[in-house]
């Protein structure tokens, strides 16, 4: 869902920015491989745990210091001493967030729906994005800017969040941004603005394909099949689907079965549009 190309030129710039990176990073790489080479000649002669202080400050310093991304923060010998006390006594480095995925900042972060939960959307992992105060407000009210909507790493979530963010979220913020290249004030857009229609139609065409034509699926299998982060408005979806009889429920013994109904399943513009009604 990122864009081909950039977007503006404060895009081209952080690109600009990150490739600059590159080889610090390969510089830091390097220099770890041979610290943990020279680590390894000694243990050898000595014994596998013979330094265990040693190594374990040169792991919390490789791994650990720069993943806090605190401006404030040194690598210093105290800082890493405060970091092997809190891993020692927690198991664990206390007071550190991820980071927000589009500005890095983590003293205070959030942790933000891609598919609403009051449509059903799972606070797992593949359908957050840990995201700043700001940058969260922003994302609510639909007014990132393009280079921060480019910054987001969607294919580290789930099919059903990226389909949300690319046909829905994305759509919103384009109607934000066109206001914007047309001279208008950077407000939020209107509830009448945000069209979820799309979302439901691929909620209905994944439903669709767990069907084979006069084969009848166990209701609660179908529940099992669909993605969690479709599941709940998933029933909600198959509910009206029967009631249009697009979908017939059969008993067979104690069992709830689902199979196709006489007219076909499909997700016209009618059927999209009075399920959303009922759902949205």
């Amino acid at each position: 869902m990122e864009p081909e190309y950039p977007y503006d030129l404060e895009e081209l710039k952080q690109i600009e920015r990150l490739l600059q990176k590159v080889p610090i990073y390969k510089e830091k790489i390097a220099e770890l491989s041979t610290e943990i080479e020279a680590l390894s000649r000694q243990a050898v002669k000595a014994g596998a745990f013979s330094d265990l202080q040693k190594i374990d400050k040169l792991i919390t310093k490789a791994f650990y210091i720069d993943c806090e991304n605190r401006p404030f923060n040194s690598c210093d010998s105290e800082t890493i001493a405060r970091l092997l006390a809190e891993i020692a006594w927690h198991g664990e480095i206390k007071n550190r967030n991820i980071p927000c995925e589009i500005c890095g900042e983590n003293r205070s972060t959030d942790r933000c729906h891609i598919v609403p939960s009051k449509l059903g959307g799972t606070a797992e992992a593949n359908n957050i994005l840990v995201l700043c105060p700001t940058h969260h407000r922003l994302l609510d009210r639909f007014m990132l800017s393009k280079a921060e909507w480019a910054v987001i790493d969607w294919e580290r979530k789930s099919v059903p969040s990226q389909q949300y963010a690319s046909s829905v979220t994305l759509e919103a913020h384009k109607v934000f941004w066109s206001k914007i290249e047309c001279g208008g004030e950077p407000e939020k857009i209107r509830e009448y603005e945000i069209n979820e229609k799309s979302f439901i139609r691929n909620v209905i065409e994944q439903i669709g394909k767990l069907f084979i034509q006069g084969r009848p699926v166990k209701r609660a299998s179908v529940y099992e099949l669909l993605d969690p982060n479709i599941r709940e408005v998933g029933k909600k979806v198959i509910k009206h689907l029967v009631d249009f009889e697009l979908l017939r429920q059969i008993k067979s013994g104690n069992n709830n079965m689902l199979v196709l109904g006489p007219k076909k399943l499909e997700a016209s513009d009618e059927t999209v549009l009075r399920i959303w009604q009922q759902v949205a």
